[in-house]
């Protein structure tokens, strides 16, 4: 996405040499934060034990051979530098980062890092990078898209506590949504239209589709909060994945909202026809982007018989951010049929008998605009907002102002496209994509969260 000054939501990402990425995803209870109080940040290893010989993993893209999958460079853990620490005054050792051939490193080479805490390291010449020991990897093999063990989902719930889920005792269909608004304050390409952005679509699935009004059925995470599990970090995001998954029932709706930057990356392995979609978290630079795969696994291939999923994302090149199997063809607004995303191979990319349909801002090779909105258009005297989110809400308001909500998805998508090119944003389409293919002209077809 651009704002007004024509800044790409992306432009700093793509030009790292480096980006590191933190995978570790669990969640500490209360008793661990307590013990952790009592630990030398300062010189961490020491004040835990670890040993020198220690193995671990490091997570990177490598600069010789670029690749967009996470990449676990193994490592080990070498001796105290004594006398010397970083500029915050942490100690530093030094680390071995094994050869590893097959992503052009044919040496070891030691370096010497700070540890900031138990997921993150610091080199001096290259910045924030994450780490974990490799008995960390167990749980993430054991399960496809998440730990099955009861402890570690105690603990995801209870480190969001206040967002805990609620759901109707007897079985009942629930309304879950998970609001995701990056607005980057403080940052060279900060968004601060995504903040009235997510409070628009909070308001709009409380009043107009009756969605509990509470913590327990809506996750609202945006950078304005002052509570750190409420920001959209990379790990509170990837929390609020399957806080959303988490005891679905046949009936339940579930929409998920992000706004903010996104970027498009190549794809060396093949098997993404337009390249890697990806959204970017408020710490994206040093915690890394969250990458089409990774939404598929934990929002889109879990989906059981019976639940159905709307995702809007507000982001630029987010066309294919899912990595649904199908494309709806639409002109000008209007639906003409469908595409395959994935031609002889959609099955591998459907759910377990859920169905998801994501609404985009734009094509996977556009860029989405961000501007201040009025009156069905860009307008100096308006809010600011993605152009994409205000389209979006103004169809659902004017569809139940004149028929008492009542809307087609061709209808939905056809205001979308009026708003942009009233705004004369030409050169962004909004794009619709599912998990199986329908009829979006028929009178029968509506849309309903």
């Amino acid at each position: 996405m651009y704002d007004d000054n024509n800044k790409c939501k992306m432009h700093s990402m793509l030009e790292t040499e480096f980006i590191f990425v933190s995978d570790d995803e669990d969640d500490e209870d209360d008793e661990e934060d307590e013990e952790e109080e009592e630990v030398d940040m300062m010189d961490l290893p020491a004040s835990c034990g670890w040993e020198s010989g220690t193995v671990l993993e490091v997570l990177v893209f490598p600069a010789k051979k670029r690749s967009n999958s996470d990449v676990w460079w193994p490592a080990t853990l070498g001796k105290r530098a004594a006398g010397k620490t970083d500029a915050d005054g942490r100690q530093l050792y030094s680390i071995t980062m094994d050869a590893f051939p097959e992503y052009g490193s044919h040496k070891e080479r030691r370096v010497k890092v700070s540890f900031l805490d138990d997921e993150v390291l610091h080199d001096p010449d290259r910045g924030e990078f994450a780490w974990r020991f490799v008995d960390d990897t167990e749980d993430e093999e054991s399960s496809e898209y998440g730990s099955d063990s009861e402890d570690e989902e105690d603990n995801l719930v209870s480190g969001m506590a206040s967002m805990g889920v609620s759901y109707d005792a007897e079985g009942a269909p629930r309304k879950r949504a998970l609001i995701v608004g990056c607005s980057y304050s403080g940052q060279s390409n900060a968004l601060p239209g995504t903040i009235n952005d997510a409070h628009a679509i909070y308001k709009l699935l409380v009043g107009c589709f009756n969605f509990p009004d509470d913590s327990g059925n809506i996750m609202y995470l945006t950078d304005d909060h002052h509570d750190s599990s409420r920001l959209p970090t990379r790990r509170n995001i990837l929390k609020g994945f399957e806080w959303l998954m988490k005891d679905l029932h046949s009936g339940d709706s579930l929409f998920f909202y992000f706004t903010g930057h996104g970027g498009t990356q190549d794809d060396p392995s093949g098997s993404e026809p337009r390249g890697n979609q990806v959204i970017c978290p408020c710490d994206y630079s040093t915690r890394g982007i969250i990458t089409d795969t990774e939404i598929h696994k934990h929002l889109v291939t879990p989906l059981p018989p019976g639940v159905v999923l709307h995702a809007l994302v507000d982001s630029c090149h987010s066309g294919t951010v899912m990595n649904l199997p199908h494309n709806a063809d639409i002109k000008k607004g209007h639906f003409t049929g469908w595409s395959e995303e994935y031609p002889g191979q959609s099955w591998k990319r459907g759910t377990l008998g859920g169905l998801a349909i994501q609404i985009s801002a734009a094509q996977h090779n556009q860029y989405a605009r961000e501007g201040q909105m009025k009156g069905g258009r860009a307008s100096s005297s308006g809010v600011r907002q993605g152009a994409a989110t205000y389209g979006f809400t103004r169809a659902i308001k004017r569809h139940q102002k004149q028929w008492g909500f009542d809307v087609t998805y061709e209808e939905l998508m056809e205001t979308m496209y009026e708003v942009l090119r009233d705004s004369n944003f030409k050169k962004q389409d909004p794009q619709l994509s599912a998990s199986m293919t329908m009829d979006l002209c028929r009178a029968d077809v509506k849309f309903k969260l």
